[in-house]
């Protein structure tokens, strides 16, 4: 196995980006590596990978990834910099002859960057005020996507430190400087949110097609659709970023609501929305549907029709939906993909909107609970879901929408049991249990004596034998 220093973002089509059901999102996102239909940034996180299997035979630099890889294998972590920091010299040479070689700029410094951590002491924490200085320097479009990966290099800090830095008492109006120690909580989830807003808005990123950068991606059958230029990979960065909590965290009040159902209107009239007035909303929110406004206002003047266009309306939907309050959003929801799906009724990209449907169903039939009279209307939602993947692999068999919806097709018909028994169990009292089972079509039951020191045993199948060689005190079917 090689060891390389890159940083990667997986470009999950919007149905895969959701709030839904996590099993089903694990379940596609590893599906949808093992497919290779990822735009994966290459700067964005750190990871251990071979190499690809078919090498860029453009690029000029070949030869210094191959040495560099041959010393990281060999554990010359030290001498591996120390080449690349000489490299990433001539490199910085060759790009004021060439410019359009500027990717390959960015990997090696970033690359040198992250070697350099494991070098020194508190080296993540150097290695963001050097990256600082050289976001600082840097031009378009480079400048965007340091900003971009500086930001994330600070939420990950944050994450590893949050502890610490809860406890931290900094002087308030003091500037956080070069000394980690100076920074709180507060001042860094503030840098952070300041770097993904500014790493877009620098609009001429919308111009450089993303196979400029490809020295930085690897990418595979889907990619460059959904995400056509730079900035479309550096917006949906952003946007993941602030879907999460992590970004509400400075407001002055947690987890704060979002109450329009405007919001989940066609995208034409949600660019026109006047949005909460600062006092009456997070910023936060304000800065996702700011962002979502500019770009979709953008979007519909530029490539209305295509499949980075819908992609990046279903996010701003799902977006939208998973951060709404009211109870009457389900139904708003599903009004809004069905006004999607009369959009696009006589193109491939129905096939999307049909998905996205069908995840929504599935996600809803998820909250269905036989006990819950209150839950009775979801009780059919599962097959409605069946119905409408049916569908979708019928009428667009050979797209990758009809290969997710096998893939989630299979996943409900997956057969499956879970038993939950009360942790305290009262001595002389009836002991309590609930079974649960799907796609099955008879359940046995057996109830054996057990011994509290058997359960403790860590083989659990030779634990399971001693059990079904007992006598049974009572069994049944259903």
């Amino acid at each position: 196995m090689k060891l390389e220093y890159m940083l990667s973002w997986y470009c999950l089509p919007a149905s895969e980006r959701c709030n839904g059901n996590p099993a089903f999102f694990l379940h596609q996102a590893l599906k949808m590596k093992q497919l290779l239909l990822t735009t994966t940034l290459l700067i964005f996180t750190t990871f251990l990978m071979a190499q690809p299997e078919k090498p860029d035979l453009n690029d000029p630099y070949q030869a210094t990834w191959a040495k560099l890889d041959s010393l990281l294998q060999r554990g010359q972590t030290r001498s591996a910099y120390e080449f690349l920091q000489t490299e990433k010299a001539l490199i910085q040479e060759d790009v004021l002859a060439h410019p359009e070689r500027y990717p390959y700029l960015i990997k090696a410094t970033v690359t040198v960057l992250e070697l350099g951590k494991n070098l020194e002491e508190n080296g993540n924490w150097k290695a963001i005020r050097e990256l600082e200085e050289i976001t600082r320097l840097a031009g378009p479009p480079e400048k965007a996507i340091y900003q971009s990966y500086l930001a994330e290099q600070y939420h990950q800090y944050w994450q590893q430190n949050r502890w610490q830095l809860q406890n931290r008492t900094v002087q308030l109006d003091a500037e956080p400087g070069d000394d980690a120690t100076s920074w709180s909580s507060a001042n860094l989830l503030e840098r952070i949110t300041a770097l993904y807003l500014s790493s877009v808005a620098e609009h001429d990123t919308r111009s450089y097609n993303i196979e400029n950068i490809q020295p930085l991606l690897a990418t595979g059958d889907n990619g460059f659709d959904l995400l056509p230029t730079v900035y479309d990979l550096l917006l949906h960065r952003a946007l993941t970023y602030f879907r999460t909590n992590d970004a509400f965290l400075n407001e002055p009040q947690y987890e704060p609501a979002l109450n329009k159902l405007d919001l989940l209107h066609p995208a034409a009239a949600f660019i026109q929305l006047e949005l909460p007035k600062r006092d009456e909303s997070s910023s936060s929110y304000r800065h996702i549907l700011e962002l979502l406004q500019e770009a979709l206002a953008w979007s519909l003047n530029n490539r209305k029709d295509t499949k980075a266009h819908l992609d990046l309306d279903l996010s701003r939907l799902q977006m939208v939906y998973g951060k709404l309050t009211l109870t009457s959003k389900h139904e708003a929801y599903q009004q809004a993909l069905s006004q999607l799906e009369q959009q696009y009724a006589n193109t491939p990209l129905l096939a999307d909107v049909m998905l996205e449907q069908a995840r929504h169903f599935y996600e809803r039939g998820n909250a269905y609970d036989s006990g819950n009279p209150t839950t009775e209307h979801l009780r059919w939602y599962f097959k409605k879901t069946i119905e409408l993947l049916a569908q979708i692999q019928s009428r667009f068999p050979k797209t990758l929408a009809a290969e997710r919806a096998r893939s989630l097709h299979a996943q409900i018909r997956q057969p499956g049991l879970t038993v939950s028994i009360e942790q305290v169990q009262l001595p002389q009292q009836y002991s309590l249990g609930q079974i649960r089972f799907q796609n099955l079509e008879a359940v046995h039951y057996r109830i054996v004596a057990g011994n509290p020191n058997e359960s403790s045993e860590q083989n659990y199948e030779e634990l399971l034998k001693r059990l079904l060689a007992k006598k049974a005190t009572n069994s049944w079917s259903e």
